[in-house]
């Protein structure tokens, strides 16, 4: 059986949710898909995953350090077969603790706990929650239109910047 897991297809559903949200427009920060910014320049860290566990690149704990600003936007994404859930909190009271989580070379790692519409890191002690922003269903009914998209997309990803614009371009000459 082949092994579920939070893929790019996910994440673009999961930002265009915080978009509407938060009603903005979301844009990567660096070569990370994982920490990006809105026009404003409030920044949201964006962890997806299959399952409880989860990691923060150390990279974006270090730069958040050294940031003065306290507003950035921690998002978690849990998968499942049927949805993923949608959590946001305050990143500050993660980076406050990230002692307490386990430390790799590149990451911060965790498992989470859902606890009504609240999440929990299980390896913080104390009461750091996210609340749940929202839930994007995934029937069964449209798990081949989900496979075709995701193959096409994975197809178009792979193209260079420069076949991808001819493409656009090939595309908007038949409509």
């Amino acid at each position: 059986m082949k092994k579920e897991k939070f893929d790019e297809y996910d994440r673009i559903k999961v930002i265009s949710e915080i978009e509407k949200h938060f009603h903005v427009k979301l844009s990567t920060i660096g070569d990370s898909k994982k920490y990006l910014k809105d026009n404003t320049g409030k920044k949201y860290i964006i962890l997806g995953g299959y399952g409880n566990w989860h990691g923060i690149p150390k990279e974006i704990i270090k730069i958040e350090e050294e940031n003065s600003c306290n507003d950035s936007i921690l998002i978690i994404a849990k998968k499942d077969r049927q949805n993923i859930d949608i959590y946001e909190g305050r990143l500050r009271p993660l980076i406050e603790r990230k002692k307490q989580l386990t430390s790799t070379d590149k990451q911060y790692e965790f498992d989470i706990i859902v606890q009504g519409s609240k999440l929990r890191i299980q390896q913080i002690k104390d009461e750091f929650t996210l609340k749940i922003l929202g839930k994007i269903f995934c029937p069964e009914k449209n798990k081949i239109f989900h496979n075709k998209y995701k193959e096409l997309f994975c197809k178009i990803e792979a193209l260079s910047s420069e076949d991808k614009n001819k493409l656009v371009n090939k595309l908007l000459e038949e409509f």
